[in-house]
């Protein structure tokens, strides 16, 4: 049959509905049910193709031409059946061919519960009241698991209505995408739930949860139904989220002008799971520091967190719900616009929490608010439950501007190019008030070449004039672009990091700057001030422009008190941070970070005062200054530490600073903080306090801790085995826990292997700051001894990304090792 060596179903025989059951046994961690598929037969066909992996078939299929028997049901004889696996198809060959109509195929199976979070998967999480084993079950079906489920057609572009049912103990309850349709006695001690049927939808939303959680609940203005579940300790914990989620589906609904695709949104903290979201059609599921917040324990950066992934989620409900993508090349679109109203939506629930989304960002700056938001709306209208992709949304755009802009022609490189560009401006050689424009293909790889071009909106301001923008459009298909500069002043583009693009300037231009920063901060906006500073410390990592500008520019933090510069500065220092340490290099850093720190050091303080942005912006000095090992603040995290170990239920410590007190109490303390912590730890049930401990724990300076620690998270008596990668990444971001943390790979390969099928996930987490040769080396020959086994369903990161983030670390230090060095030796 040679329809079964594409590895794409064919379009002959569409599927309609599902109705299907799953008995689903918690104890005996397996499942078995049937599923009966509706099928529009719409050409002459003798084979049925379905998706299906690790489902064993309990009988032959039975093709009819009811769903139900009648005494008008025809059974269609069947010739053979079967897997072939290459494809992970289930095929049923027919003995006559199906003329073009209605048909119905029932299957019967059974299965394990998987354990690697893949299709219907079982987990478990420890009572905090007398920490036994509690298990339960949910599902995970994006991209291609949910074949694991139950047989079907899984690929996007096969759309159905689903009737789901399952049968469980009467322990437990079970969610799923639509609301429950009635629950009845089944046997002695189970019950069958039936769901309401779903809106068609793609097989990659279809969810199932098996639970014992509580939950709390309001309805929006339109009269939606919105849930937090958690487990019976934590749920009350989902209040901050359930208000979020009201205000933020209000929201929408008013500036999308249309309703909820789902009457109800059941937002789901599990214990266990492997990503930190996903939404599904009317059921969103988080990793429960990403929805729970502990009144005492909470952070902002905790609030921030779930405003934004809880608006995200929510958005999902229009851009990958309301519509459907019909190839996962088109998957960029709904999580592009998901990506970008997450910002506005939690913009809306919280102001202070204003952040950047890229591309549509520009798009929105360089059409307006009021036609890109118009836009938004006529695209979600006209397209509910119907297949989009990009050209669907910019023909949307197109029309809202009446015309006056071709957002597809616009739009077209940045979606269909790698990268971005970088614009370099130079003095015109033919006019003293006059410059270029040259674009090119920005990347941080020396090695990488291309010569794609962009349509880009370009802004910029002059130093005499500082507040006229001016604005231009670089057109993809223009070498260069003339704007004008007057002469004896200096020019600043891509205002306030609107355009999603680098800029590079002439020295003499970037030094006026350096000049006007450090002299007159305030003439610019800090949005402008970061960006040049992320440029130019992105241009000096490409070799496109010396070190000394950006470090030169840090010279003026020590006067700065706001968050977005210093968190800029930051990442980029830290990165340099990461290449030193072990190094003699490192002391000459240290020296300079701290000698700018220090006056924002007596600034901000260890009392958890201020708005939000500032006690952001105090986490991030006080974290960067213990890490240095700056003794005011060593000294503050150790006594309070010690306070907390001699008193633990009575000693206060904000919650904006927990994690700087635990780190740090760890890293400049014993055996006998380590231990306490471990304990409290392992008998935490605030995740808030619980995801501080687990990083905190990595900083331990002893190899006898870290060891321990690492065995523990491999170790399911010990700790939840998803935590065994994050535990992996923490121990090896240190200096003390990274060769540690590679031996520990080695030693225990087949765990990893068994786990997710290949060893390059925990290789590339072990290895990001890796800088030699022999590194390289090693990483390269248990790459190869260790290949991926057949089944591995972890395509990424490849070998080539992981050996060439160590070549690119390894020839960082060969070229700016010893001139940054010098430079912070100097200053």
């Amino acid at each position: 049959y040679s329809a079964v060596n594409n590895p794409r179903l064919p379009k002959l025989i569409i599927p309609t509905h599902y109705w299907f059951q799953l008995d689903i046994n918690v104890k005996h961690l397996n499942f078995s049910g049937y599923n009966i598929i509706q099928l529009n037969v719409t050409y002459p066909s003798n084979v049925i193709i379905v998706h299906a992996n690790l489902l064993t078939m309990t009988s032959i299929p039975q093709v009819t031409n009811t769903r139900m028997p009648t005494s008008n049901t025809k059974d269609y004889p069947i010739e053979e059946h079967g897997y072939y696996f290459p494809n992970q198809y289930y095929y049923v060959a027919l003995k006559d061919y199906l003329a073009i109509g209605i048909y119905y195929i029932k299957y019967q199976f059974q299965a394990p519960l998987n354990r690697q979070f893949r299709g219907l998967y079982a987990y478990s999480y420890t009572s905090p009241i007398d920490q036994s084993k509690i298990w339960a079950v949910a599902s995970q079906s994006q991209p291609n698991y949910a074949r694991k489920i139950i047989p079907c057609f899984d690929e996007p572009s096969f759309p159905a209505i689903f009737h789901a049912s399952v049968v469980i103990s009467m322990d437990y309850s079970a969610l799923s995408n639509t609301e429950i349709l009635d629950i009845q006695p089944y046997g002695a001690d189970k019950i069958r739930v039936r769901f309401d049927p779903t809106h068609r939808m793609p097989s990659y939303f279809l969810t199932i949860v098996v639970h014992n959680f509580r939950q709390i609940q309001q309805n929006t203005r339109a009269g939606s139904s919105i849930r937090i579940w958690a487990r019976k300790s934590a749920y009350r914990e989902g209040q901050y989220a359930l208000t979020a989620a009201v205000n933020i589906t209000n929201y929408f609904e008013n500036i999308f002008n249309i309703t909820s695709p789902s009457r109800k949104q059941d937002h789901i903290a599990l214990p266990s799971f492997a990503v930190n979201v996903m939404a599904n059609w009317g059921i969103l599921i988080y990793r429960e520091d990403y929805l729970l917040r502990n009144l005492t324990y909470v952070s902002v950066q905790q609030y921030q967190r779930i405003a934004v992934t809880v608006a995200y989620q929510i958005a999902q409900m229009w851009f990958g719900s309301l519509m459907s993508i019909s190839k996962w090349d088109d998957l960029w679109l709904p999580e592009s616009l998901s990506c970008f109203f997450e910002i506005i939506g939690a913009a809306y629930f919280q102001p202070s929490f204003q952040l950047g989304a890229a591309i549509f960002r520009m798009l929105q700056n360089y059409i307006g608010d009021t036609d890109y938001q118009l836009g938004i709306t006529n695209y979600l209208k006209r397209n509910a439950y119907k297949f989009v992709n990009d050209a669907t949304l910019f023909n949307a755009f197109t029309k809202a501007t009446n015309n006056q802009e071709n957002v597809a022609n616009f739009m077209k490189p940045w979606i269909t190019q790698k990268g971005y560009p970088i614009v370099t401006i130079q003095r015109d050689p033919q006019s003293i008030d006059g410059a270029i424009l040259i674009q090119k293909p920005y990347f941080s790889s020396v090695w990488t070449k291309s010569s794609d071009r962009w349509n880009i909106p370009f802004t910029w301001y002059y130093g005499s004039s500082p507040n006229n923008i001016y604005r231009t459009v670089i057109n993809a298909t223009t070498a260069i672009t003339k704007i004008s500069w007057p002469r004896a002043t200096w020019i600043k583009a891509n205002v306030n990091q609107y355009g999603y693009y680098r800029v590079n300037y002439p020295l003499s231009n970037w030094r006026a700057i350096t000049t006007v920063i450090q002299s007159n901060p305030h003439q610019m906006t800090k949005l402008d001030i970061s960006s040049l500073l992320d440029d130019a410390f992105e241009l000096a990592r490409g070799r496109n422009l010396s070190y000394f500008i950006p470090l030169n520019i840090t010279k003026y933090l020590q006067q700065e008190t706001t968050y977005l510069p210093w968190q800029t500065t930051n990442t980029h220092l830290m990165v340099i941070r990461q290449a030193f340490l072990s190094r003699p290099s490192y002391d000459a850093f240290k020296k300079y970070y701290l000698k700018i720190l220090q006056p924002i050091i007596t600034t901000v303080g260890f009392q958890d005062t201020g708005h939000h942005n500032y006690k952001l912006l105090r986490f991030l000095i006080l974290n960067s200054a213990c890490l240095l090992g700056q003794q005011s603040c060593v000294n503050y995290a150790l006594t309070t530490f010690r306070n907390y170990m001699n008193d633990p239920n009575n000693a206060v410590i904000p919650a904006n600073i927990r994690s700087i007190v635990f780190r740090y109490g760890i890293r400049y303390g014993g055996n006998a903080e380590w231990n306490f912590l471990y304990g409290r730890f392992k008998r935490e049930s605030s995740i808030n306090d619980k995801i501080r401990m687990m990083h905190a724990l990595a900083l331990s300076t002893e190899r006898s801790n870290l060891e321990r620690y690492l065995n523990d998270s491999i170790t399911e008596t010990q700790l939840n085995p998803t935590y065994a990668l994050t535990i992996l990444n923490y121990v090896a971001q240190y200096d003390k826990g990274r060769n540690i943390a590679w031996s520990f790979l080695q030693s225990h390969k087949n765990y990893f292997m068994n786990r997710y099928g290949t060893v390059r996930l925990p290789t590339a987490t072990v290895s990001e700051h890796f800088n030699t040769q022999a590194q390289f080396n090693q990483v390269d020959q248990f790459l190869q001894a260790n290949p991926d086994k057949a089944n591995n369903e972890h395509p990424f990161p490849k070998k080539q990304t992981i050996l060439l983030k160590i070549k690119q670390n390894t020839d960082w230090l060969l070229h700016n090792e010893a001139i940054v060095q010098k430079w912070f030796t100097d200053n």
